[in-house]
C-alpha cells in the first residue's frame, strides 16, 4: 500500500476537519430545516397504490410431526376447502387452511346458522402462521422480550350469524387456524367461505432466470422474490409480518434486490425522502421510522452503520435510474452522514473504540465492529466519490481520495496481524469474518488477498462468524469481490437452500453438502 508523507497526510487531515466544520457552521440549529417540509411532502405524494389480490385456500391440512422437517414439524393435506364449508362446528372443531403461498393481507371470512337462528355471539379463535411448527407453539406463558402481541392470533366476537367479517388487522401467512371459543348448545353455525386479499406495491413481473440456472437456484429466487415482494408496501418493511416499518438497513439490501427484479424505483425514492425529512435536528438519520398514524421516527434509534447505508441506498438508487435531480436534492443528507462519522474517528486514524454511536452490522453478542465500521467508511467514501463525479458535484468530495487512502492505510498498518494473515478488531484482538468481509469490500486488499484472508477466517475454529442473513449478504458480496465466484455460490445455496434441499433429499431429487463444510462447529456463538 502507497504511503504519504506525515506532514502531507496532516494537513490534508487538518484540511478536510476544517472543510467539515466550516460546513457545520454554516448550519442552522436544524441543517435540513427549510428542507424538510417539502422532503415530506414529496415522500407523502408518492404513497403508491397498493395492487390487490384475492386468494382463496387450496386445502385443508392436519399438522404432522417430522424430524426432517424445518422447526420439527410438516403438514399433509386431508381435504379440500369446500368440503370444511357448510359443516357445523362442534367443540372439538380444528380446521386449518392451507393458502398454498405465503400471504399478506386481510382475512375475509363468513359465517352461516343452520337451522335455528343465532341466539348468543359466537366466539373464534384464529392462527394465522407462516409455517407449521408455528402451530404447534405454545405462547403462554410468553418468557421473550419483544411483545407478545406480534403473535398473529386474534379472538374475535361475533355477536349475530350469518355475518361476514373482514379482519382489521394486516397479516402475514400461509396458514390459518380456525376453533371455537365459545358457542351456543341452541342453534348450528359455520363457514362457508374464506379468502385473503394479499397487497404489494410489486406491479412488474421478473426476468426469468437463465436457462443454466439450477433446480435450488430457482427456488432459492421463487421464494425470495416471495419475500421482497412482501416487503414491499407502502414502504420497503424489514418484514410484513413483525416491526413493519422502514429500517435503513432492510431497506438498503431489498433497493439492491429490486434493481434486478420489479424496479419499483418510485418507492424506492418515497423511502429516501421520508428517512431524510425524519432525520434528527442534528441531521443524522434516525435508522428507523414509521408511516402511521403519521410519519415519525422511533427517536433514539441510530445505528451509526445504517445511516451510511442509507449513503449506499442513495448510489444504488441513482446507478439504477440516473436521477440526478434527487440526488442533488438529498446531497446535504448524504454529505452530512459522512460528515458525522468523520467525526467519531480518533487521532490514530481509527474509529474510534469509545465512540457513543450504536453500530449494528449483525445479531452477534461481544461482536467486536470498530473494524469493520472503519471498513464501512472507506467503502462510502469510494462510492460518494463515485456519485459525485457522475451528477457533477466533484467539489464537495475533493478530499476524499486523500482520506480513503489514509484511513486505508492506518487500519492496515494498525489492525492486520502478519501472523495470522487476518485483520484484528478492538482492544481484545478480536477476529470474525466481520472484519475481513469489510476490508474487502472497502478495497483495502485487493482481490487476490481478500479471498486469501476470506478462507483463512473461515478455516479459523474461534473467529465470530454471521448470526444473521443480513450479515450474510455481505459474506456472500465479499467473496464475489474477491473473486471467489465458485465459492459464494456454493455458500449462498447451502445457506438459503439448505431447508429445500432437505426436502428434495426426503423426495430422492437431491443431494447436499452439509454446512460443516463451510462452519466450524466449535466457532464462538
Amino acid at each position: 500500500m502507497k504511503k504519504i508523507r506525515k506532514p502531507l497526510l496532516i494537513f490534508r487531515v487538518i484540511a478536510c476537519t476544517l472543510a467539515c466544520l466550516a460546513c457545520r457552521a454554516g448550519y442552522a440549529d436544524d441543517p435540513y430545516a427549510a428542507q424538510r417540509e417539502r422532503w415530506l411532502q414529496v415522500a407523502q405524494e408518492r404513497i403508491p397504490e397498493l395492487n390487490q389480490e384475492y386468494v382463496e385456500p387450496v386445502a385443508t391440512v392436519e399438522l404432522l410431526a417430522d424430524t426432517l422437517a424445518f422447526q420439527g414439524y410438516r403438514t399433509q393435506p386431508c381435504g379440500k376447502p369446500e368440503e370444511a364449508y357448510g359443516v357445523p362446528f362442534t367443540d372439538s372443531t380444528r380446521i386449518i387452511f392451507d393458502f398454498g403461498r405465503h400471504l399478506t393481507g386481510t382475512l375475509t371470512f363468513r359465517l352461516d346458522h343452520h337451522g335455528r337462528v343465532s341466539d348468543a355471539p359466537v366466539r373464534l379463535k384464529f392462527t394465522f402462521t407462516e409455517v407449521p411448527a408455528e402451530l404447534a407453539a405454545e405462547p403462554y406463558p410468553w418468557p421473550g422480550s419483544l411483545s407478545r402481541a406480534w403473535f398473529q392470533d386474534e379472538i374475535i366476537v361475533v355477536e349475530q350469524v350469518p355475518a361476514e367479517i373482514t379482519f382489521p388487522r394486516r397479516m402475514s401467512y400461509r396458514y390459518v387456524r380456525v376453533e371455537p371459543m365459545g358457542r351456543s348448545p341452541y342453534f348450528d353455525f359455520s363457514l362457508s367461505s374464506a379468502a385473503c386479499t394479499a397487497t404489494t406495491s410489486a406491479v412488474t413481473t421478473p426476468e426469468p432466470l437463465p436457462a443454466s440456472a439450477s433446480d435450488l437456484i430457482r427456488e432459492i429466487d421463487r421464494v425470495g422474490l416471495f419475500t421482497l415482494r412482501e416487503c414491499m408496501q407502502t414502504v420497503y418493511e424489514d418484514g410484513p409480518k413483525r416491526d413493519r416499518r422502514l429500517w435503513i438497513g432492510d431497506l438498503y439490501l431489498e433497493v439492491l434486490a429490486n434493481n434486478y427484479s420489479f424496479r419499483n424505483h418510485a418507492l424506492t425514492r418515497r423511502c429516501l425522502y421520508l428517512l431524510a425529512a425524519l432525520a434528527q435536528e442534528d441531521g443524522v438519520l434516525h435508522s428507523t421510522v414509521f408511516e402511521r398514524p403519521e410519519p415519525h421516527p422511533q427517536n433514539g434509534t441510530v445505528f451509526l452503520d445504517y445511516a451510511l447505508s442509507w449513503n449506499l441506498t442513495l448510489a444504488e438508487y441513482y446507478k439504477a435510474t440516473g436521477d440526478t435531480a434527487t440526488v442533488t436534492d438529498l446531497w446535504p443528507v448524504f454529505l452530512r452522514q459522512i460528515e458525522y462519522t468523520l467525526q467519531q474517528i480518533g487521532d490514530s486514524g481509527l474509529y474510534r473504540a469509545d465512540s457513543p454511536c450504536w453500530l449494528f452490522f449483525d445479531w452477534k453478542d461481544k461482536l467486536d465492529k470498530q473494524t469493520a465500521m472503519q471498513g464501512l467508511l472507506i467503502y462510502t467514501l469510494r462510492e460518494a466519490q463515485n456519485l459525485a463525479r457522475s451528477v457533477g458535484l466533484e467539489k464537495s468530495t475533493a478530499e476524499y481520495p486523500s482520506l480513503i487512502e489514509h484511513l486505508s492505510e492506518v487500519v492496515y498498518r494498525g489492525n492486520y496481524d502478519p501472523q495470522t494473515g487476518l485483520f484484528l478488531s478492538g482492544k481484545n484482538s478480536q477476529i470474525s469474518w466481520h472484519s475481513q468481509v469489510w476490508m474487502v469490500l472497502a478495497g483495502v486488499v485487493d482481490a487476490r488477498q481478500g479471498a486469501e484472508i476470506l478462507r483463512r477466517v473461515m478455516a479459523h475454529p474461534m473467529a465470530f462468524y454471521p448470526g444473521t442473513p443480513y450479515a450474510t449478504h455481505f459474506l456472500v458480496e465479499a467473496m464475489i469481490r474477491a473473486g471467489m465466484h465458485t465459492e459464494a455460490r456454493r455458500y449462498l445455496e447451502d445457506y438459503w437452500g439448505i431447508w429445500s434441499a432437505k426436502a428434495r433429499i426426503r423426495s430422492g431429487k437431491f443431494t447436499i453438502r452439509k454446512m460443516s463444510t463451510l462452519l466450524p462447529t466449535n466457532t464462538i456463538r
